[in-house]
């Protein structure tokens, strides 16, 4: 009886001395948690910035310099690049027409309010955002995720812009009578290019 008894009063002490050991080492996170590990966190985060392997681009290698200037970059990246500005010189076309040049040209044939009808051409570049996760899941893997949809939105935008050059004076002088069509020709033309421009963004200067 008596050993069981000081089995018994070994256990209990043990079990008292590991809840007491666990309370400190709780207390002492807490502490750390509280205010005491933020001077440590800070410290650990100094250090691994200073380090000369840090790096937040993964694919950068850090034994070749930046390129100073555009002629510094490889005939691939000047080609991606001249690219590039070229498909949103030719997004921003219609967006000039539709937001500056065609409202400046109406505004002696029409009321202020038939010109903010026809500012409602400019709302698809504002609500693109609704048909972007579109462009972004179907694609042609034969032409690729990103010319899947600007070749042929260039294509139509092209074929519009002719029609368009070839009836501007007709529709011009007739825009007071036609004002919806002309409204939704011009809505239409900006939507493709809004389209573009989500094709565009999502590869940026690595065009296939």
């Amino acid at each position: 009886m008596s050993r069981s008894r000081r089995g018994g009063g070994a256990s209990s002490s043990k079990r008292k001395s590991m809840n007491s050991s666990s309370s400190v080492e709780f207390r002492r996170g807490k502490m750390a948690l509280d205010g005491g590990g933020s001077s440590s966190t800070t410290t650990q985060a100094e250090h691994l910035i200073a380090r000369e392997s840090f790096s937040l681009d993964q694919d950068h290698d850090v034994s070749k310099p930046a390129s100073a200037s555009l002629m510094d970059l490889s005939p691939k990246d000047r080609r991606n690049f001249f690219l590039l500005v070229l498909l949103y010189f030719l997004q921003g076309v219609p967006m000039g027409l539709a937001m500056g040049s065609v409202p400046f040209l109406l505004k002696s044939t029409l009321s202020y309010g038939e010109i903010g009808v026809f500012t409602l051409a400019s709302y698809p570049y504002s609500m693109k955002l609704l048909w972007s996760p579109i462009v972004d899941a179907i694609w042609s893997p034969k032409m690729g995720r990103r010319k899947s949809w600007i070749v042929p939105v260039q294509a139509v935008s092209s074929v519009m812009l002719l029609w368009l050059g070839g009836q501007a004076e007709n529709l011009m002088a007739e825009a007071s009578t036609r004002l919806y069509f002309f409204t939704w020709v011009f809505f239409c033309l900006v939507m493709l290019c809004a389209t573009q421009d989500v094709a565009v963004d999502g590869r940026h200067p690595s065009l296939p």
